[in-house]
């Protein structure tokens, strides 16, 4: 047999993984919202996203749609990735030039998901291609109690400046390899762990597959213009067999 390995760096970063520990613990009490903010730099070269690789919603929002479904799993008290799947998806895009119009590829979007049979918690996700400031990755997570978890954004240089022209700080880091260096470090490591026998990756296949299927119905919402919503009609408890109303 062949194993699986599959991998989203925000489960290895250690700000994300305390701010996921803190939220499973109660920090928070229970979350209400999680907001996610990534914005890509450097932009990529147009090519690129014409090509096959800017699709915004499975390239970029995966990441974070992976990480927002593992806290909502934690907050509803574990137990398959089924079960507390979301109910509705809604996404509007937006393309920056004629050329990314023209093949309808979307470089910024908006996504919200949402769990109505579980309290109402309610996940956005800003998505873009091109921060002119560095690359920005952020999550918030805010709950009943009226508490906030929030992971922010490393600076390049930790220099700040407070002059008559007001504070400044340093600049964001240049891309994802720097943010998450360490993040990929431990991937590679539990991958090498895996191969010899020994623990089990952080992401399941559920866990990937649900990530990819809410990835898609954000797709599917923002070509449709209405939202897409999650059902499972055969009561399966493998989120391959959910399916998506659009």
């Amino acid at each position: 047999n062949v194993g699986l390995h599959c991998a989203f760096q925000r489960r290895s970063d250690a700000a994300y993984a305390e701010l996921r520990r803190r939220v499973a613990a109660g920090a928070v009490g229970a979350p209400r919202s999680i907001r996610c903010v990534f914005r890509d730099h450097p932009t990529p070269a147009e090519a690129f996203l014409l090509g096959g690789g800017g699709d915004v919603y499975h390239d970029l929002a995966t990441h974070d749609i992976d990480f927002a479904l593992a806290l909502a799993r934690d907050a509803f008290g574990g137990g398959d990735a089924v079960a507390h799947a979301p109910d509705e998806v809604y996404a509007v895009g937006s393309s920056s030039t004629p050329a990314l119009a023209a093949a309808a590829v979307h470089d910024a979007a908006t996504v919200v998901v949402t769990w109505r049979q579980r309290g109402g918690l309610v996940a956005t996700f800003d998505l873009s291609r091109s921060s002119a400031y560095g690359y920005d990755q952020r999550c918030e997570v805010f709950g009943d109690s009226g508490a906030a978890l929030s992971v922010e954004n490393p600076s390049a240089m930790p220099l700040r400046c407070a002059d008559a022209a007001g504070v400044g700080t340093g600049p964001r880091v240049h891309s994802f390899p720097e943010r998450f260096r360490g993040a990929f470090e431990r991937d590679v490591a539990g991958f090498v762990e895996s191969c010899r026998g020994g623990g089990e990756p952080l992401v399941s296949r559920a866990d990937a597959v649900l990530a990819t299927l809410v990835a898609e119905a954000a797709r599917r919402s923002s070509e449709l213009r209405r939202p897409v919503r999650l059902v499972n009609a055969k009561s399966s408890s493998d989120p391959a067999d959910l399916a998506l109303d659009g």
